[in-house]
């Protein structure tokens, strides 16, 4: 038992002694060459050779996993220190992310603040455009009630001003004895004094002169002419529309020249604006005729 235990540890220190010294490609006849070198029995060098060979390669071996090991270790640190550094960068990360989370919560809760405010103040709005709608319509009914009473005012000034207005003249028709229908050119006589300018004369008993009349509004008219004779015994008559008036009898105005006025004995009504035919026929001559008119009374 000694004897191995001996044997084991002194091959222990030649293994460390030549894989220290010795090449790893050292051959076994090498190995017993050094042991024979360093004072080994040549009988006893081969097999020491060859154990102590057989040593170093299986100490080559070892050496060469733990070497693997090392670097399978760095790996794996390195590898661990990536993903140290990416758990990091993620928690990093996961903070910003947490950080903006809760500044966007910040800026939800703000947003619907401001979105409560802009509602209120939508609602108020809309109560004040109800407000102003119903002064609007408040306004629209007092001018409403303005225009109805100006109206009202103005149908009253009207019918005071034509009250207080002065009633309007009589109607006043007036025709000249010249534009009968017809009427032949020796009637027709210029005259500088009469009534523009001429007059009807030369007449001849029973002689007729038409004209159509308009007679402007509803009334009573006097019915006159402007006629000139030196005897007191010419006479004449108006027809109008086929009514004949009395026979007139025209008293003398001292001349042929001289026109005055003589009147029809009744008036002639009528209900409104009309259109009449209206002839003056002479009875007795002589006599002239410068114009007639129809007089409302």
């Amino acid at each position: 038992m000694r004897k191995t235990s001996l044997l084991f540890v002194s091959l222990l220190f030649a293994t460390s002694l030549f894989a220290q010294t010795t090449p790893t490609s050292t051959t076994g006849d090498d190995l017993a060459q050094a042991l024979i070198n360093h004072g080994m029995d040549p009988a006893s060098a081969p097999t020491f050779a060859a154990v102590l060979e057989l040593a170093i390669s299986q100490s080559n071996a070892l050496s060469q996993r733990i070497t693997d090991a090392q670097t399978t270790a760095t790996g794996a640190k390195t590898q661990a220190d990536a993903t140290q550094a990416t758990a990091s960068n993620l928690q990093t990360r996961m903070a910003s992310a947490e950080n903006t989370l809760v500044s966007m919560t910040a800026s939800l809760g703000s947003i619907s603040t401001t979105l409560a405010t802009t509602q209120n103040q939508a609602a108020a709005a809309t109560a004040a455009a109800q407000d102003a709608s119903n002064k609007v319509g408040a306004d629209d009914q007092n001018i409403s009630s303005l225009n109805t009473l100006f109206a009202n005012l103005e149908q009253r000034v009207t019918t005071l001003e034509k009250a207080a207005a002065p009633p309007p003249p009589p109607a006043l028709v007036h025709v000249e004895a010249e534009t009968a229908t017809g009427i032949p050119s020796a009637n027709v006589i210029t005259l500088a004094t009469a009534s523009g300018g001429k007059y009807v004369g030369n007449i001849a008993a029973g002689q007729t002169f038409t004209y159509t009349v308009a007679v402007p509004a509803a009334g009573n008219y006097l019915l006159s002419a402007s006629i000139a004779s030196p005897v007191a015994t010419a006479q004449f008559h108006f027809v109008m529309n086929g009514v004949a008036s009395p026979v007139i009898t025209i008293p003398s105005t001292g001349d042929y020249h001289v026109f005055k006025p003589v009147s029809a004995p009744q008036l002639a009504s009528f209900s409104g604006p009309a259109t009449v035919t209206l002839q003056i026929v002479a009875n007795t001559t002589p006599f002239n005729v410068d114009f007639f008119e129809l007089a409302q009374q």
